[in-house]
């Protein structure tokens, strides 16, 4: 196993808008190669990742030889993500974040990546794709839009079959062109970033893994559903409570799973139908969390409630709302 590293980007400057909801010490950005794409039959033969040490990002692989030393990696790799509460990648919910769970449970090492705590740019440039109007969601895509030009040519099949001919005759050149197509897939990740830029900030919400914090209790989002006149989250605690609990007496109920670190939160929402169009908004009366009721709200303070549009989730707000019954709950517990 090989593990290289150096210092990437000493300019580089870490958006302000990703900065407020991932600070820059907490995460690691990080791609993998594989010889294929089966999570049970391939391998792990390349991390690539970037983390910030308090001055400048640093860039770090880890090469496997030959397969066989898929673990070695693995093992390396579950130090690090031990030590960050957050993950940047591309297309990494869907791809790389399974293919390491399997690995790592295939190999018995505890260690499981959370899809929570990721923040995955190809998701993000999605929700944003009237905007951005791309012909396709590929990172070079992106690379295009934001005026990067790489240096590597090849793809990650060509990439599957460069280490294929690697683990035969091991030459220089072919390790280089292998590690020079991941080091330009995570150096040009980072600078994938400014995608948030031109971005919605609803959709920066939607797609970050934003901690909700309050006191001594942290949560994140896992899923939202509304039916009715009832706004139900779910959300990830590991120190909501050391046992189960359940509040079904108030206006906004609680329910937490201490063995699945399950909290499920609902809150009363209305609907309004105006010229056929559906609005849904935190039923603030009832939760009677605010000073003045909602008719005497100005405009901009009702559409701080708004939860839903023609059934498009409203993050941002949910986010201030889940906040503000965090606030609610904590000086009643």
């Amino acid at each position: 196993m090989k593990s290289i590293r150096s210092i990437v980007l000493k300019d580089f400057v870490y958006p302000e808008q990703v900065k407020s909801l991932i600070p820059p010490e907490e995460f690691v950005l990080f791609d993998i190669e594989t010889t294929g794409l089966s999570h049970s039959h391939n391998h792990v033969i390349l991390i690539g990742y970037i983390v910030f040490d308090g001055q400048d990002f640093i860039l770090h692989q880890l090469f496997c030889e030959n397969r066989n030393e898929e673990r070695k990696i693995l093992v390396e790799f579950q130090k690090v993500l031990e030590e960050k509460a957050y993950y940047i990648s591309y297309n990494g919910r869907a791809f790389d974040i399974p293919f390491l769970n399997s690995r790592y449970k295939i190999h018995d090492i505890p260690c499981e990546l959370k899809k929570y705590r990721n923040l995955d740019i190809m998701r993000l440039v999605k929700l944003n794709r009237d905007y951005f109007n791309l012909p396709d969601f590929k990172l070079k895509t992106v690379e295009k839009f934001l005026g990067i030009e790489r240096q590597d040519t090849i793809s990650g099949k060509e990439s599957v079959e460069l280490y294929d001919l690697y683990e035969k005759i091991q030459t220089h050149e072919l390790e280089e062109k292998i590690l020079l197509h991941n080091y330009e897939d995570i150096l040009y990740l980072l600078k994938c970033l400014d995608i948030v830029k031109f971005a919605q900030l609803d959709s920066l919400y939607a797609e970050s893994p934003v901690k909700i914090q309050f006191a001594d209790i942290s949560a994140f989002l896992m899923e939202i559903k509304t039916k009715g006149d009832q706004l139900t989250l779910v959300l990830q605690s590991e120190n909501f409570s050391d046992r189960e609990y359940y509040d079904y007496a108030s206006v906004v109920t609680w329910a937490y799973n201490s063995s699945k670190n399950e909290l499920t939160l609902t809150c009363p929402i209305f609907t309004l139908i105006i010229e056929g169009h559906s609005y849904q908004f935190a039923d603030v009366d009832l939760m009677a969390y605010y000073d003045s009721q909602f008719n005497q709200m100005s405009y901009e303070d009702k559409m701080s409630h708004l939860i839903t549009e023609a059934g498009v989730k409203k993050h941002y707000n949910i986010y201030r709302l889940i906040s503000e019954c965090f606030k609610h709950f904590h000086t009643n517990f």
